[in-house]
């Protein structure tokens, strides 16, 4: 049984004509919103590269990062501008399309949840979940990296992997404290932020309309997630922190605490390759070091647990009246 305490899943009284539609179309609404501002951001990105970075032909830019990302490592102004096309490509498929489609979805309400106030422990217990699930997400990896496919698509899978990874080692690359704040900024703080607006504001909360369980909506949304990042060999991973995130919402019922979560993993990763790289700490979170089954098997088990005493947290408090459709029961 869910508490039926969150008014996460309700439709709003006051939604509008958009609320009204059926799922499919609310979706081809909102996939449209994301086409048209990613386009849009991106080729303003481009367009500023010039003048911001002095760099003639962005496009030029990024098939040479795309094609061979090891080439660009000696030249910082080239790598700053990629994380610049980055950012502003980040906002406009993500953050932009979350918000004008809650404005629309909920003129005078609170679609994605960023009026919700959520108690401290709450924040406390994501942010601890979070740090917990390293050893769990490190073991799905490596069981995900096993996974074999037919020949040909397996090589496709393996080249896309690699490139990615060269692309991650580039924008992790910092020399000063500068570049550290600036990968906080596009690596840490605004995806954590866009991303959840999207996937768990947005998506997670129309996908719980219509199937009216909370349960198969989390992991749709994990699912997409981690699809949209198109990284194969990653996906169960990626997909289980989808998961956590979209539970740290519902139970929550308030945006901040999977932003916060989100934040705290991509930025702890930025924070710590930084140690590495100026020879503070000798961990390297790159390198591909075996995780012990034991290990993530037990942060297999912290994770549940702290999942279930957020469900049981919130049992026991005073039941609280929706002002919306109440909570579905699963």
């Amino acid at each position: 049984m869910i508490p039926k305490i969150r008014l996460l899943q309700g439709m709003t009284s006051q939604r509008s004509l958009l609320g009204k539609w059926p799922i499919l179309l609310q979706f081809a609404f909102l996939f449209a919103i994301i086409l048209s501002f990613s386009s849009a951001f991106s080729l303003i990105a481009m367009s500023l590269i010039k003048p911001l970075y002095g760099i003639v032909g962005a496009d030029r830019l990024l098939l040479e990062a795309s094609s061979n990302p090891d080439l660009l490592k000696e030249d910082m102004n080239k790598i700053n501008a990629l994380k610049f096309i980055q950012l502003f490509t980040t906002i406009g498929t993500f953050l932009f399309p979350a918000f004008i489609f809650s404005f629309i979805r909920e003129p005078l309400g609170d679609f994605i949840r960023l009026k919700s106030g959520a108690s401290l422990l709450f924040f406390l217990a994501a942010l601890v979940l979070i740090l917990i699930s390293a050893p769990m997400i490190g073991m799905f990896y490596e069981w995900n990296q096993a996974i074999q496919l037919p020949g040909e698509l397996m090589n496709l899978i393996q080249r896309s992997e690699e490139q990615a990874s060269s692309l991650t080692t580039l924008f992790l690359l910092m020399p000063n404290l500068g570049d550290l704040g600036f990968n906080l900024l596009v690596i840490g703080i605004i995806p954590a932020l866009a991303e959840e607006f999207l996937f768990r504001g947005v998506m997670q909360r129309l996908i719980q309309d219509r199937l009216k369980n909370a349960h198969v909506a989390i992991w749709i949304t994990a699912a997409v997630f981690s699809l949209v990042h198109f990284q194969f060999l990653g996906f169960v991973p990626r997909m289980l922190l989808g998961a956590i995130l979209g539970y740290t919402f519902y139970l929550s019922n308030t945006i901040w605490v999977p932003v916060a979560a989100h934040a705290l993993n991509n930025s702890a990763q930025v924070i710590m390759s930084y140690l590495f790289q100026h020879h503070i700490t000798s961990y390297d979170i790159e390198s591909e070091e075996h995780t012990p089954i034991y290990l993530g098997l037990l942060s297999l088990l912290c994770c549940v647990a702290i999942i279930v005493w957020m469900f049981r947290f919130l049992k026991s408090q005073p039941e609280q009246q929706p002002s919306e459709t109440p909570a579905e029961e699963s």
